[in-house]
């Protein structure tokens, strides 16, 4: 009898295995994705704003491809950087929720798993969702802005809901609170000083 039950145990760990190496592996595939989705809202935010309109203008005029829907983007800034920010959340969140919830179910105690997702979590967004994607941003901000546009404005219709409902209260809170929209407005690069200083020097 004793034979028989070792026998059972083996065979339900050898049958149990594969699934957890499968959930494992979808989890940790799904993680990867939505550090993928991190790094590009994170890398959006510098690219679009880091992007001077007169330049936008001038890609339009020359009919460059993704140049239109840069400035479309480009036209409700506020919308635009709602969108971003709600993506980037949402993507984040999902993270640790998952991270934690995949380590549950490894094995891990409740405390354990909240504080291996806390710490693993943010040191992956910190290097892959943030600093790194935005550095690229900044290295290559018009490149980078053309070819996101189209796919950050499809996120702007997926999140839609969230984005109208969240534009509406971030407007409601600055007209309470008198704040101002200076973020959205869009940030001056070293480069685009130096042009504007020899340009004047020019004139």
């Amino acid at each position: 009898m004793g034979l028989w039950l070792s026998t059972l145990t083996a065979g339900l760990l050898q049958i149990q295995m594969p699934g957890d190496t499968v959930v494992a592996a979808l989890g940790a595939l799904t993680i990867l994705v939505l550090i993928a989705l991190s790094a590009f809202f994170s890398s959006s935010e510098i690219a679009m704003f880091s992007l001077a309109q007169h330049r936008i203008d001038s890609l339009v005029e020359d009919g460059v491809p993704g140049s239109e829907t840069v400035k479309a983007l480009k036209t409700d800034p506020h919308r635009l950087l709602i969108t971003i920010l709600v993506g980037n959340n949402i993507v984040n969140i999902a993270m640790s929720s998952i991270s934690t919830g995949l380590l549950v179910y490894l094995g891990f105690g409740q405390g354990q798993a909240v504080t291996i997702a806390t710490f693993g979590i943010t040191a992956l967004v910190l290097l892959f969702g943030e600093s790194a994607p935005k550095s690229y941003a900044v290295e290559n901000t018009e490149s980078w802005a053309l070819r996101i546009a189209r796919p950050l404005k499809l996120s702007e219709y997926v999140l839609l809901p969230l984005v109208v409902l969240f534009d509406y209260l971030t407007r409601v809170v600055n007209k309470i609170t008198g704040g101002r929209s200076a973020i959205e407005s869009s940030y001056v690069t070293r480069d685009e000083i130096q042009d504007i200083i020899e340009t004047g020097e020019r004139e």
